[in-house]
């Protein structure tokens, strides 16, 4: 009932891109990935059987060798990239970041073993994702083969999402290339990139600085920082260079360090300090928006989302590893993964509206029972508490409704 109602929005999108059918069953499985997270394909026939959608469309076919047949034929066709159009057309922000998923899947095209083969013990495919920063619903997926880095694969996931001009884009240094750099300014988007230690502009920007450097302060959540920062020229005309160094992580990591030399580790003296304390809570950030630094400095810190957004996923919905061998399957279950990110991310957003956890929603509302003895069928153990959330959450416990409309 949570996902049906606060993810409807989706499932009508889902109807504008596949049929009505391939709508119930993409939506189902997403559902089911949610609140019983990643069990595969197969357990999820008998799980739909006691679903809320399953009583109310009693004449939907679900099985696992429909649902099989559909992830394979629509990982190979345009209709997921008909619906993930449809969604970052309506964002302005975007996060993109790259995640390894481990599979040792026979035969995967998609399979090689990449810079993260020794952590991840075996061969990998990289997921990339692109998530809207103000709403933190994930936009795009695809799944990219284990041997490709992130900024080689960024053209190739952006481009066929249509339309980006005046988007923003924030990534970390993973994706900074001259050629992404000229793809993004070329389509008139904008973009907030960190500058590797490697980079011939980061060095310039952290040489001895003539001048006072300006302050803010940053404040997320009930914490406060205080950030130093001054502009360098950029050698790109209509970029920027910004150095920002946050001196209350500083100061934090300064105490780390000693705390490490008063235990005894080998690998922190009083050189290795003098050496890292110029580092410590240091970015350098380019850009080509004109905003304020400080404004800048806060994008590019939003940009953490999309790291909470994989530990969803990877924790909550259990989607850590994965074992197709199928081209059109592998991408078919990221989509879904997709679907399923979208829902959580609404439960939790409602969750926090109401004062709870997304986890404590979820166990309330699992309290209510569907009664149905042919003749009557009514939601049995509601409580004031549930009544409310109704009202709060707009949920129906109206049976002769059905819950996608």
């Amino acid at each position: 009932l949570l996902a049906c109602t606060l993810a409807h929005d989706d499932f009508e999108r889902l109807k504008e891109c596949f049929n009505v059918d391939e709508a119930f069953h993409l939506f189902s499985l997403a559902c089911i990935f949610v609140f019983e997270g990643y069990i595969g394909l197969k357990p999820s026939e008998t799980i739909y059987e006691r679903t809320l959608i399953a009583h109310d469309y009693s004449k939907l076919k679900y099985s696992y060798h429909r649902i099989s047949k559909l992830l394979s034929t629509i990982g190979r066709n345009d209709k997921i990239l008909e619906f993930q159009k449809k969604c970052i057309k309506q964002s302005n922000t975007v996060a993109v970041d790259g995640h390894v998923i481990p599979s040792d899947s026979i035969n995967n095209d998609l399979s090689f073993n990449g810079y993260k083969a020794k952590e991840v013990k075996g061969e990998q495919m990289n997921l990339l994702v692109a998530l809207d920063i103000a709403t933190h619903l994930p936009l795009a997926t695809k799944v990219f083969p284990g041997y490709i880095v992130d900024k080689t694969d960024f053209i190739d996931f952006i481009k066929p999402l249509g339309e980006i001009k005046d988007k923003l884009f924030i990534m970390d240094t993973g994706f900074y290339s001259k050629e992404n750099i000229e793809y993004l300014v070329k389509q008139e988007a904008n973009y907030i990139m960190p500058l590797s230690s490697n980079l011939e502009g980061y060095k310039n920007t952290i040489k001895p600085f003539k001048g006072r450097n300006a302050q803010f302060l940053y404040s997320v959540s009930s914490k406060t920082d205080l950030v130093e920062y001054h502009e360098c020229t950029s050698t790109k005309e209509g970029t920027r260079v910004i150095l920002f160094q946050n001196m209350s992580e500083r100061e934090k990591l300064i105490k780390e360090y000693i705390k490490k030399m008063e235990e005894g580790s080998k690998n922190h003296n009083k050189e290795g300090l003098q050496k890292n304390m110029k580092t410590f809570g240091l970015i350098v950030l380019e850009t080509n928006l004109s905003v304020d630094a400080k404004d800048v400095y806060y994008y590019y810190k939003s940009r953490w989302s999309i790291e909470t957004y994989y530990d969803r996923i990877k924790h909550n919905i259990d989607f850590s590893e994965l074992n197709l061998s199928e081209y059109g399957m592998v991408q078919a279950v990221a989509f879904v993964m997709l679907l399923a990110g979208r829902i959580d991310q609404r439960i939790l957003t409602a969750a926090k509206s109401v004062g709870k956890s997304s986890k404590d929603l979820v166990r309330l509302m699992s309290a209510l029972k569907l009664y149905d003895n042919g003749k009557s069928c009514n939601i049995c153990n509601a409580k004031k508490e549930h009544f409310d959330l109704a009202e709060k959450l707009n949920l129906s416990y109206d049976t002769s409704k059905k819950c996608l409309g």
